[in-house]
């Protein structure tokens, strides 16, 4: 993941993330991850519980573009049940199912078109959530 924490929403202001404004949010998410004490893998189970988008938060991705990040809360697993995990939008996606992160980018695709289309038309109070 980007960040690992015990909960506090990485480096940023825990006031700059978001519980609305993304799709991601309330999605369930199921991931492998490493147990390091063990040396094993194990399948767990969490939920997008808030965000940051790219213009507030401190990240930036592996090619140094500004990235928003999800924190997620871990329900299961041995060692991370209860903890937390900020991650990048492609583990996001790659942890969800394929055709409910399919339509997830599409709802997010049109909904930064509409917003791109209401800045260009300049429609009042338009744009999209970032």
């Amino acid at each position: 993941g980007a960040r690992g924490d015990g909960g506090d929403g990485g480096d940023s202001d825990l006031a700059d993330w978001r519980t609305e404004g993304s799709p991601y949010i309330g999605e369930h998410l199921t991931r492998t991850v490493e147990i390091v004490a063990t040396g094993t893998t194990e399948r767990v189970d969490a939920t997008v519980v808030r965000w940051i988008d790219a213009d507030t938060s401190d990240f930036t991705d592996d090619s140094g573009q500004p990235a928003a990040l999800y924190h997620v809360r871990y329900a299961s697993g041995s060692v991370l049940d209860g903890d937390g995990e900020d991650l990048e939008e492609h583990e996001v996606l790659e942890s969800m199912p394929k055709q409910v992160a399919a339509k997830l980018k599409l709802k997010l695709k049109r909904t930064e078109e509409a917003g791109t289309r209401a800045g260009v038309e300049g429609g009042a109070g338009g744009g999209a959530a970032a």
